[in-house]
């Protein structure tokens, strides 16, 4: 899972691949990008619940 800061021009930079792959936020504690084969890139936020993970994507599609 790579870690980087998550610019405008680095997720439009994204291009489809053979399998999901996840992007964090390096200023961002919790926030990401997935892209996934067939899909447009999508935001993906992870946090803990009482001390259960939770994760949410989010995209416009």
């Amino acid at each position: 899972m790579a870690t980087t800061r998550s610019t405008k021009a680095r997720i439009a930079a994204l291009r489809p691949r053979m399998a999901t792959i996840d992007i964090r936020d390096a200023g961002l504690k919790g926030f990401g990008v997935r892209a996934a084969p067939n899909t447009a890139p999508a935001a993906a936020v992870n946090g803990r619940d009482q001390t259960l993970p939770k994760a949410v994507t989010a995209s416009n599609s």
